[in-house]
């Protein structure tokens, strides 16, 4: 950026750096024509002339911007999903157990039935 003085007014020239990087601040979609200006010390229409050049539109990258949450949020998502699984598995190994021991108790119990020996049947 070089400033060049006029009668009236001061002018920012911008680098060629500093048109790529407007072009692309506005099509990420991270700032708006006004706030390029201001960022630039420069004035909007010249910000809009420059996008208008280059024939950009405001967020059409937006994608590339929240590229990087997205995959977080996926990653987060899928640790998520194997969390429950893990969970899940471990829930249904302690029900197996449970009945296990709930049908070895009914085994038990039907036997000592059978030979008439309810009231002698130990409970522990």
């Amino acid at each position: 950026m070089t400033h060049t003085a006029s009668t009236s007014r001061f002018y920012t020239r911008l680098s060629s750096e500093d048109r790529l990087a407007i072009i692309e601040d506005f099509e990420l979609g991270t700032a708006n024509g006004r706030e390029l200006a201001s960022l630039y010390h420069v004035h909007k229409n010249t910000v809009y002339r420059l996008l208008k050049a280059a024939g950009a539109k405001k967020g059409s990258r937006a994608l590339e911007a929240i590229a990087p949450l997205i995959a977080a949020l996926d990653e987060r998502d899928r640790q998520a999903a194997i969390q429950q699984a893990e969970d899940l598995r471990a829930r249904i190994a302690l029900h197996d157990a449970h009945m296990a021991i709930m049908e070895r108790f009914m085994a038990r119990l039907i036997e000592a039935n059978a030979r008439g020996a309810l009231a002698e049947l130990r409970w522990c």
